[in-house]
């Protein structure tokens, strides 16, 4: 039997999406989302944020990257990748990454003056097409997923 180590969050993205093309030449698309929860301290609720980088790759990462800026509101089924290396001086490091398996999009996109306000001034990043409301946020996200159904986990592949 195969373990399963998968994770759902919903949070917000801390920085733009950062788009690259692997060596193999598939898009992959690197997501930086926060989450926050609320905790009891003693007698008061004290708010910790923590923060989790995320993996998504092909068309859904060109997806992600085409309608997804810093704030924007995510939803994430992953799986769990865990791994260690070493650096340069002889120091051991871990890290748990997010690989994708789905992304949905809450909202609309941010507008290119919601983008300058969050970025600061003197700073434009305006959106390349036209801000999708929330239907069209499933939309694209069909799309960008049309092609990649071997990717996408089925009941068949529950090992119970």
């Amino acid at each position: 039997m195969r373990d399963i180590a998968t994770v759902t969050l919903s949070g917000n993205l801390t920085r733009d999406v950062e788009l690259r093309q692997l060596p193999s030449g598939a898009d992959a698309a690197r997501l930086r989302v926060a989450t926050t929860t609320r905790r009891r301290a003693g007698e008061e609720w004290v708010d910790k944020t923590n923060y989790f980088t995320v993996e998504v790759y092909g068309a859904h990462a060109r997806a992600c990257a085409q309608y997804l800026r810093k704030g924007s509101r995510v939803f994430v089924d992953a799986e769990l990748d865990w791994r260690e290396w070493t650096d340069q001086q002889d120091n051991k490091h871990e890290a748990v990454t997010f690989k994708a398996r789905q992304v949905v999009f809450e909202g609309a996109r941010p507008t290119a003056e919601e983008a300058v306000d969050s970025l600061g001034a003197g700073a434009s990043h305006a959106p390349a097409t036209p801000p999708p409301q929330t239907t069209q946020t499933a939309q694209v996200y069909a799309a960008a997923t049309a092609g990649n159904r071997a990717a996408a986990a089925t009941a068949n592949d529950l090992p119970f």
